[in-house]
């Protein structure tokens, strides 16, 4: 999942406008961010198949971005420094939004997620394999979240703004789906670093956006 990813952080926004939406496009896709950049230190395993889309991605060995336990242990940390920080109720949230991208993986993963970083039982739904409805309700849902987050914009020229990137944000999925396999793993998780920092740099601006409406003036 890669579009999908970001509904949870655009509904969370939606309803706590004090939270910025940078933070949470970065809390729901850094165990992805982590995952490229331990699969080409060699702490973590991944392969590129033959096939394009999602179900070129392999996952061999990936205990600490993508175990069950892990991702819990990263949301508790969330929410340990709300409770130091006094803003309790952000560190749930940007918890909820960090652990949301393991949830949704699995429903659209083949069994490869680990439920401990030790080993043992892998989980996943694999949704991933019915290409083309898996990709109608991953657009469905982020769609019905920005729309959501949408109407808490005033300023038309923010909307505006908001609206030339997530379309963007659909042309990068169907690219993901439909475009060429990636050649090596290198080149895979140079695009993905590229497309999430991307997409958190847009959230950054949007930000900016919603505090000074002069801005898009």
């Amino acid at each position: 999942m890669l579009a999908g990813h970001y509904a949870p952080a655009l509904f969370i926004k939606a309803r706590y406008p004090s939270l910025k939406l940078w933070v949470l496009f970065l809390a729901v896709q850094v165990v992805d961010i982590f995952f490229f950049i331990f699969a080409l230190a060699g702490i973590e395993e991944m392969t590129v198949l033959d096939v394009r889309g999602p179900l070129g991605l392999h996952l061999e060995h990936v205990p600490f971005t993508h175990s069950l336990l892990m991702n819990l242990g990263f949301g508790a940390c969330c929410v340990l420094w709300g409770a130091i920080a006094k803003r309790w109720k952000h560190g749930l949230l940007i918890g909820v939004a960090l652990c949301s991208h393991w949830a949704l993986d699995l429903v659209v993963h083949l069994p490869d997620l680990p439920l401990a970083p030790w080993g043992g039982e892998r989980v996943g739904f694999g949704f991933w394999e019915l290409v083309y409805s898996s990709l109608i309700v991953e657009i469905l849902i982020l769609t019905a979240a920005y729309f959501f987050f949408r109407k808490t914009i005033q300023a038309a020229t923010t909307r505006r703004f908001a609206d030339v990137g997530m379309a963007a944000l659909v042309f990068v999925q169907l690219s993901y789906v439909f475009g060429p396999r990636m050649p090596s793993v290198l080149t895979m998780a140079a695009m993905a670093e590229f497309i999430y920092f991307g997409f958190i740099w847009y959230a950054y601006q949007v930000d900016r956006r919603l505090a000074r409406p002069d801005l898009g003036a």
